[in-house]
Protein backbone atom coordinates (compact mmCIF):
# COMPACT_ATOMS: atom_id res chain seq x y z
CA UNK A 1 0.00 0.00 0.00
CA UNK A 2 1.45 3.35 -0.98
CA UNK A 3 1.29 6.29 1.36
CA UNK A 4 -0.63 9.36 0.21
CA UNK A 5 1.36 12.59 0.41
CA UNK A 6 -0.96 15.31 1.66
CA UNK A 7 1.64 18.00 2.24
CA UNK A 8 5.34 18.62 1.81
CA UNK A 9 5.32 20.72 4.96
CA UNK A 10 6.63 18.59 7.87
CA UNK A 11 4.53 20.69 10.27
CA UNK A 12 1.42 18.89 9.02
CA UNK A 13 2.61 15.27 9.38
CA UNK A 14 0.36 14.53 12.37
CA UNK A 15 -2.42 16.99 11.60
CA UNK A 16 -5.07 14.48 10.57
CA UNK A 17 -5.20 12.58 13.85
CA UNK A 18 -8.50 14.32 14.73
CA UNK A 19 -10.13 12.47 11.86
CA UNK A 20 -9.56 9.19 13.69
CA UNK A 21 -12.31 10.24 16.14
CA UNK A 22 -14.91 9.21 13.55
CA UNK A 23 -13.63 5.63 13.81
CA UNK A 24 -14.39 5.27 17.54
CA UNK A 25 -17.85 3.86 16.79
CA UNK A 26 -18.14 2.20 20.20
CA UNK A 27 -18.99 5.69 21.56
CA UNK A 28 -22.27 7.57 21.07
CA UNK A 29 -20.69 11.01 21.30
CA UNK A 30 -17.23 12.52 21.47
CA UNK A 31 -16.50 16.03 22.68
CA UNK A 32 -13.07 17.00 21.39
CA UNK A 33 -11.00 19.78 23.00
CA UNK A 34 -7.46 20.80 22.10
CA UNK A 35 -4.96 20.51 24.95
CA UNK A 36 -4.82 24.30 25.31
CA UNK A 37 -8.49 24.54 26.31
CA UNK A 38 -9.83 24.91 29.82
CA UNK A 39 -13.47 24.26 30.82
CA UNK A 40 -14.89 26.82 33.27
CA UNK A 41 -18.21 24.99 33.73
CA UNK A 42 -19.46 21.43 33.94
CA UNK A 43 -19.66 20.27 30.32
CA UNK A 44 -22.17 17.44 30.85
CA UNK A 45 -24.91 19.26 28.94
CA UNK A 46 -22.89 18.79 25.73
CA UNK A 47 -23.73 15.11 25.83
CA UNK A 48 -27.48 15.68 25.70
CA UNK A 49 -27.61 18.31 22.93
CA UNK A 50 -29.20 17.29 19.64
CA UNK A 51 -26.44 17.60 17.06
CA UNK A 52 -27.72 15.17 14.41
CA UNK A 53 -29.19 16.14 11.05
CA UNK A 54 -29.52 14.98 7.44
CA UNK A 55 -27.18 16.08 4.69
CA UNK A 56 -28.40 18.39 1.93
CA UNK A 57 -27.18 16.32 -1.02
CA UNK A 58 -29.01 14.15 -3.57
CA UNK A 59 -28.76 11.02 -1.42
CA UNK A 60 -29.23 12.34 2.14
CA UNK A 61 -27.49 10.64 5.05
CA UNK A 62 -27.57 11.32 8.77
CA UNK A 63 -24.53 12.71 10.53
CA UNK A 64 -23.81 14.39 13.86
CA UNK A 65 -21.35 17.29 14.16
CA UNK A 66 -21.38 20.57 16.09
CA UNK A 67 -18.89 23.37 16.69
CA UNK A 68 -18.84 27.00 17.81
CA UNK A 69 -18.83 29.37 14.82
CA UNK A 70 -16.10 31.97 14.51
CA UNK A 71 -17.15 35.37 15.79
CA UNK A 72 -16.48 38.72 14.18
CA UNK A 73 -17.36 40.80 17.24
CA UNK A 74 -20.33 42.46 18.86
CA UNK A 75 -22.53 45.08 17.25
CA UNK A 76 -23.20 48.45 18.85
CA UNK A 77 -26.42 47.18 20.42
CA UNK A 78 -24.58 44.15 21.88
CA UNK A 79 -25.63 41.60 19.26
CA UNK A 80 -23.07 38.97 18.29
CA UNK A 81 -21.80 39.04 14.70
CA UNK A 82 -21.15 35.45 13.62
CA UNK A 83 -18.73 34.72 10.79
CA UNK A 84 -18.32 31.59 8.74
CA UNK A 85 -16.39 28.52 9.75
CA UNK A 86 -15.21 27.32 13.15
CA UNK A 87 -12.06 26.67 15.12
CA UNK A 88 -11.31 22.93 15.08
CA UNK A 89 -9.94 23.01 18.63
CA UNK A 90 -13.41 22.23 19.98
CA UNK A 91 -16.18 20.20 18.38
CA UNK A 92 -18.63 17.37 19.00
CA UNK A 93 -19.44 14.39 16.83
CA UNK A 94 -21.03 11.00 16.69
CA UNK A 95 -18.41 8.54 15.43
CA UNK A 96 -19.30 7.05 12.05
CA UNK A 97 -16.95 5.26 9.64
CA UNK A 98 -19.09 6.38 6.69
CA UNK A 99 -18.51 10.04 7.62
CA UNK A 100 -14.78 9.36 8.08
CA UNK A 101 -14.66 7.97 4.52
CA UNK A 102 -16.54 11.01 3.16
CA UNK A 103 -14.15 13.43 4.89
CA UNK A 104 -11.14 11.44 3.69
CA UNK A 105 -12.39 11.67 0.08
CA UNK A 106 -12.30 15.46 0.40
CA UNK A 107 -8.81 15.27 1.96
CA UNK A 108 -7.50 13.32 -1.04
CA UNK A 109 -8.44 15.97 -3.64
CA UNK A 110 -5.00 16.68 -5.16
CA UNK A 111 -5.33 20.47 -5.40
CA UNK A 112 -6.35 20.74 -1.71
CA UNK A 113 -8.83 23.60 -2.28
CA UNK A 114 -9.86 23.24 1.36
CA UNK A 115 -6.36 24.23 2.52
CA UNK A 116 -6.37 27.89 1.40
CA UNK A 117 -5.20 29.14 4.80
CA UNK A 118 -2.66 26.31 5.25
CA UNK A 119 -4.39 25.09 8.39
CA UNK A 120 -4.80 21.48 7.24
CA UNK A 121 -7.38 19.58 9.35
CA UNK A 122 -9.14 22.79 10.35
CA UNK A 123 -9.52 23.77 6.69
CA UNK A 124 -10.63 20.26 5.79
CA UNK A 125 -13.27 20.09 8.54
CA UNK A 126 -14.48 23.61 7.70
CA UNK A 127 -14.85 22.60 4.05
CA UNK A 128 -16.74 19.41 4.86
CA UNK A 129 -19.01 20.96 7.53
CA UNK A 130 -19.34 24.44 6.02
CA UNK A 131 -22.41 26.57 6.59
CA UNK A 132 -24.64 26.41 3.54
CA UNK A 133 -22.89 23.25 2.32
CA UNK A 134 -24.15 19.69 2.00
CA UNK A 135 -23.17 18.78 5.56
CA UNK A 136 -23.29 21.97 7.64
CA UNK A 137 -22.28 21.91 11.29
CA UNK A 138 -24.81 22.40 14.05
CA UNK A 139 -23.69 25.73 15.51
CA UNK A 140 -23.04 25.78 19.25
CA UNK A 141 -23.11 28.97 21.29
CA UNK A 142 -19.84 30.90 20.97
CA UNK A 143 -19.23 30.56 24.73
CA UNK A 144 -18.12 26.94 24.24
CA UNK A 145 -14.91 28.06 22.50
CA UNK A 146 -13.74 31.49 23.66
CA UNK A 147 -10.66 32.23 21.59
CA UNK A 148 -9.19 35.61 20.63
CA UNK A 149 -12.11 37.60 21.99
CA UNK A 150 -12.23 40.84 23.97
CA UNK A 151 -11.80 40.59 27.76
CA UNK A 152 -15.39 41.63 28.45
CA UNK A 153 -16.64 38.42 26.81
CA UNK A 154 -14.97 36.28 29.48
CA UNK A 155 -17.96 36.59 31.81
CA UNK A 156 -19.99 34.44 29.39
CA UNK A 157 -17.23 31.92 28.62
CA UNK A 158 -17.84 28.22 29.27
CA UNK A 159 -14.57 26.92 27.77
CA UNK A 160 -11.55 29.10 27.10
CA UNK A 161 -8.98 28.45 24.39
CA UNK A 162 -5.29 29.25 23.94
CA UNK A 163 -4.06 32.40 25.65
CA UNK A 164 -7.16 32.66 27.85
CA UNK A 165 -6.47 29.29 29.45
CA UNK A 166 -3.00 30.46 30.48
CA UNK A 167 -4.17 33.85 31.77
CA UNK A 168 -6.63 32.25 34.21
CA UNK A 169 -3.79 30.74 36.23
CA UNK A 170 -1.62 33.83 36.46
Amino acid sequence: MSRVRISDNRRWVDQFTKLQLWKFTEYDRIVYMDSDMFPLVNTEELFSMDICQKSNNDVPFEYCFAASPNLLGKGQEGSVNVGIGFNAGFFMLKPDSFIFDKIWQVAMVPEQPWNLHLDMEQGLLNEFFKSGGETPMVPLHWSWNVKDMPDEWMAEAKVVHARWAFLIFR
